[in-house]
């Protein structure tokens, strides 16, 4: 009678013995493989939506170059065919900036791009502050603007008013010596 007791226990420690080495030894591996494909899956679709972001990105950074190229193709088109040192000259003189001494004017060479060519010239004079701002904004309102580049500014204290005999005496005058390359552009090649 002790046996037939103890049977339904021994065989529910049994089928526990079995079920206990069915997941280690069956289940516990397709887990462990199972939890290794998820994170590989898992790994996967990140560099797969890392790799559509980027796709995204070139794709308007294309947009964005077709756009520049064509602003680029514009500005071009705008630019005048023919200009020589004369004319550059004459374009400076329009800029008539008062109290603007005028030292020197460098032309150097071209520099030759696929479809048109920069024209730079140094450029230097002495004014005063407003003089400067005064250049600035004419050369602001040239047709055919310059890019200005190399920008170089000093100044000295001056004794007295050089520039205007209106403005207070005891305000401290400084005289600005700048040098700087205008960039004019021109469509086409040089000849």
């Amino acid at each position: 009678m002790n046996l037939i007791k103890k049977r339904p226990v021994l065989s529910i420690l049994i089928i526990l013995l079995v079920i206990i080495l069915y997941f280690y030894l069956f289940l516990s591996p397709i887990l462990k493989e199972t939890g290794l494909i998820m994170r590989e899956l898992s790994s996967l679709q990140e560099m797969l939506t890392a790799k559509n972001e980027k796709t995204l990105e070139l794709e308007k950074l294309n947009n964005d170059m077709i756009e520049m190229e064509s602003l680029l193709d514009e500005k071009i088109e705008k630019l005048p065919e023919n200009l020589d040192s004369h004319d550059l000259i004459h374009l400076l003189s329009q800029a008539n900036a008062y109290k603007l001494n005028r030292r020197s004017l460098i032309f150097l060479e071209p520099v030759l791009q696929k479809d048109y060519q920069s024209l730079p010239m140094r450029f230097s004079f002495t004014t005063d502050y407003m003089g400067l701002m005064s250049f600035l904004a004419d050369i602001d309102l040239l047709q055919n603007k310059p890019i200005i580049t190399n920008m170089q500014i000093s100044f000295r204290k001056l004794e007295g008013n050089h520039f205007s005999p209106v403005e207070d005496k005891s305000k401290t005058n400084y005289e600005l010596d700048i040098e700087m390359t205008l960039n004019f552009h021109m469509r086409g090649q040089a000849e």
